[in-house]
């Protein structure tokens, strides 16, 4: 009897330590796969703009490419995602080095059709609009997505030349 109370007793201990093994394997698969980086929301992102002068004007127009490239769908809220224009002016006289903040032209909202973005989806976002031609000689553009939990932010700057017959590139 003994022999038979042993060989039991070995055989619920291998049994439970297999459930041991089977659990560790599904945590395990658990924080590697299902809450790995890949479910984590990321953005590409780009903005770019594009200035034509015309006559004494300015026509801008930006355009803001964004794409998911997680694989969890990103919602994006309304109240603080924008684009902001800010001008760049030949500073005065320079004696030290200092951070150029420019000056703010305009803020608007961006993808105001867009309430998500789903895995793998791109979206753009194109605004057009008319400039005085105050002697700048560049436009950074700032971008900010707020979502649930994240807030992107991603800018650019734009040269404007007006000696190349008008138009930049």
């Amino acid at each position: 009897m003994n022999n038979i109370s042993f060989e039991s007793l070995l055989d619920t201990i291998q049994k439970i330590l297999t459930i041991l093994a089977i659990l560790i394997g599904a945590i395990w698969t658990y924080f590697n796969y299902f809450r790995g980086r890949t479910y984590r929301p990321r953005l590409e992102n780009d903005v770019c703009g594009n200035v034509i002068q015309i006559d004494n004007s300015l026509l801008l127009n930006v355009k803001i490419k964004i794409k998911n490239v997680g694989l969890s769908k990103i919602d994006i809220k309304q109240k603080g995602s924008g684009l902001r224009i800010i001008a760049l002016k030949k500073p005065s006289e320079v004696k030290k080095v200092v951070k150029y903040e420019g000056t703010r032209l305009k803020t608007v909202p961006i993808f105001q059709d867009h309430g998500w973005i789903e895995p793998n989806e791109p979206i753009t976002d194109v605004h057009t609009f008319l400039l005085p031609n105050n002697d700048y000689f560049g436009l950074k553009f700032e971008v900010r997505i707020i979502t649930k939990k994240i807030s992107w932010v991603f800018s650019s700057i734009q040269e404007i030349n007006t000696n190349n017959g008008g138009r930049n590139v």
